[in-house]
This record gives structure tokens, C-alpha cells and sequence, in this order.
């Protein structure tokens, strides 16, 4: 996964995102999505075609042979 383009580009260290975790459950939600740029992009997710969304996800992770 390290090699990943995506895991370079944009992770959360472990302690950040445990820490959003925690908070959320302690105030009652049931998701929880730390960071602006994760939170982007679920909500991108939700509102990109499957097939678009899928030849991004192949991007960032770095395949160079899209179907």
C-alpha cells in the first residue's frame, strides 16, 4: 500500500484519525470522517459515475492500464 500514489499523496497519521474516531463516538454519530480532503471526497464519491470514480480510484493507485 505504501507504494500506492494514493497512500503518498494524502494519509492521516494513525493517532489523528483515532482521535476523530473516539470523538465521534463519545458525541453519538455513527460515521465519522476525518480531514477535509477525505470528507471531499466521500462526498464526491457519492455524486461521480461508478465509471469515473473508478478510473480515478486506478489513478491514485497508481495502475497505468485503465479498461
Amino acid at each position: 500500500m505504501r507504494d500506492a500514489r494514493l497512500f503518498r499523496l494524502a494519509t492521516m497519521d494513525s493517532h489523528t484519525v483515532a482521535e476523530a474516531g473516539y470523538r465521534a463516538l463519545m458525541t453519538g454519530k455513527t460515521i465519522a470522517i476525518p480531514g477535509l480532503l477525505n470528507q471531499l471526497g466521500a462526498a464526491l464519491s457519492r455524486l461521480t459515475p461508478y465509471a469515473i470514480s473508478s478510473r480515478i480510484t486506478a489513478l491514485l493507485n497508481g495502475e497505468r492500464k485503465l479498461q
